[in-house]
């Protein structure tokens, strides 16, 4: 099932296919992500709702899903960034 792009927020951006909600975050990074990564992949497993109503990052029902990393050093990449969260999005 596609995902859709829901919104973007100061913590990131969430995807959404109905059922499963990502958020790519770019502000949590350091100190939570376990990956070691310039952006952290959460998802979404506290109880249901709409992408629009989701909680904070800090919310406990989000978990880490992944990470990566971004070229561009201070300046990000953005269209790097768009390309791995396709590759992403694409394998969900």
């Amino acid at each position: 099932m596609a995902y859709d792009y829901i919104q973007r927020n100061g913590e990131g951006e969430v995807y959404s296919n109905g059922s499963k909600h990502l958020l790519f975050s770019w502000s949590w990074p350091i100190g939570r992500n376990r990956y070691g990564k310039n952006i952290l992949v959460c998802e979404w497993t506290g109880d249901p709702c709409s992408p629009q109503d989701l909680p904070p990052i800090s919310d406990p029902g989000w978990k880490d899903h992944s990470g990566f990393d971004v070229a561009g050093g201070d300046e990000m990449d953005w269209d790097d960034y768009a390309a791995k969260v396709e590759s992403i999005l694409a394998v969900e």
